[in-house]
C-alpha cells in the first residue's frame, strides 16, 4: 500500500524511505508461502541492476532492505532464490562489485 499524505506529511526523504520499507516488510511478514515465493523471485530479477545502479546510502538502504526480506522469507520457501539473493548481497558487500548471480 501507498502511505497517505497525512501519514508522511513532514517526514524527510530518509524518514519517507523507511516508512515504505517499513511497510513493505510488514506485508511480507503477512503473505502466504507462495507470495514470499514471488517476492524472493522478484528481488532476484532486480537485484543485480539494483546492487550496479545503487550507489551510496542509496545503495546501503537496499542492501539493508534485501538482508531484512531474507530474515522475514525462510530459506526454506525456495533454497536456490534465497541463496542467490544472499550470495549476490555478500560478493557485493565484499569487493564492492555485483557478481552474477546462479539459480540452480
Amino acid at each position: 500500500r501507498e502511505p497517505g499524505s497525512e501519514e508522511v506529511a513532514g517526514l524527510s526523504k530518509d524518514d519517507l524511505w523507511q516508512f515504505r520499507s517499513d511497510i513493505l516488510l510488514n506485508e511480507i511478514k503477512a503473505m502466504s508461502p507462495e507470495a514470499k515465493l514471488v517476492k524472493l523471485a522478484d528481488r532476484l530479477s532486480n537485484i543485480a541492476e539494483g546492487l550496479t545502479t545503487r550507489k551510496g546510502k542509496k545503495l546501503e538502504r537496499y542492501k539493508r532492505q534485501s538482508f531484512l526480506i531474507l530474515e522475514i522469507v525462510p530459506r526454506e520457501i525456495s533454497p536456490p532464490l534465497w541463496e542467490a539473493i544472499r550470495n549476490a548481497l555478500d560478493a557485493k558487500s565484499a569487493n564492492g562489485s555485483p557478481v552474477p548471480f546462479d539459480v540452480q
